[in-house]
C-alpha cells in the first residue's frame, strides 16, 4: 500500500486553509436552515416539505461536523476516517474512496478505501488507469452514474473489491487546482441522485 507519509503533506494544509472558512459558511447555513425549519413547522402542513427540511438540516449538520473535524484534526488518517463517518451517516453507501493526486508522478494514491464498513488496503495507480475517479480528477468535474449496468460510463470503472451499481465522485480542489477526489458507491442501482451530487 501507499505509506501515509507519502500523501499526508498533500492534505494537511487543507485543514488550516479551508477548515475555518468552511465552518463559518456552514454556521450561517445552519442558522438559516433552522429558521426555515421552524417556519415550516409552524405554517405548513406539507409533511413532504417538512421531511425535506429535516433532511437538509441533517446534511448541513454533518457538513458542519466535518468542517470542525477539518479544522481541528491534524492527523490525515483520523481526518479521512472522520470524513467517512460523517458521509456514511448522511448517505447510504457501500464503498467510500478518497484519492490524492501526486502531480509529479501523475499517479493517484488511495488515501482511504472503505467497503461495507471495513478498510481496504491502500494502493497507487497511474492517473490514466484510475477508472471513474481518475476521470473525475482529470476532467475536474463531478460524475454521477445512477446505474452502471444501464448507462455508458465515460471510462471503464475500476472497482475496489465488488462491482458497484451506483457511483458518485467529486474532485477535491485547493487554490484552483485539483488535488484528488472522493467517491461513494453502492451495490444497488439508483442509490444516488442530484441531491447527493449537490451535497
Amino acid at each position: 500500500g501507499t505509506a501515509a507519509a507519502d500523501w499526508r503533506p498533500l492534505l494537511n494544509p487543507l485543514a488550516g486553509e479551508l477548515g475555518l472558512s468552511i465552518s463559518a459558511i456552514l454556521v450561517v447555513a445552519l442558522i438559516l436552515a433552522n429558521r426555515t425549519l421552524e417556519a415550516e413547522g409552524k405554517h405548513r402542513a406539507d409533511l413532504t416539505a417538512l421531511a425535506e427540511s429535516h433532511r437538509q438540516m441533517r446534511e448541513l449538520s454533518g457538513l458542519y461536523e466535518t468542517a470542525l473535524a477539518t479544522s481541528s484534526v491534524l492527523e490525515t488518517d483520523a481526518l479521512l476516517r472522520r470524513l467517512y463517518v460523517q458521509v456514511s451517516q448522511l448517505i447510504q453507501l457501500d464503498t467510500f474512496v478518497v484519492v490524492l493526486l501526486d502531480a509529479e508522478s501523475d499517479r493517484l494514491n488511495v488515501a482511504l478505501a472503505m467497503e461495507q464498513g471495513k478498510p481496504v488496503a491502500n494502493f497507487s495507480v497511474p492517473l490514466t488507469e484510475g477508472g471513474l475517479i481518475g476521470w473525475v480528477v482529470s476532467n475536474r468535474k463531478p460524475l454521477l452514474m445512477r446505474d452502471l449496468s444501464a448507462e455508458s460510463p465515460p471510462t471503464a470503472p475500476r472497482h475496489v473489491t465488488q462491482p458497484a451499481r451506483s457511483w458518485l465522485g467529486v474532485p477535491i480542489a485547493s487554490r484552483d487546482r485539483v488535488i484528488g477526489g472522493v467517491s461513494v458507491q453502492s451495490f444497488q442501482p439508483n442509490a444516488f441522485d442530484d441531491s447527493h451530487l449537490r451535497f
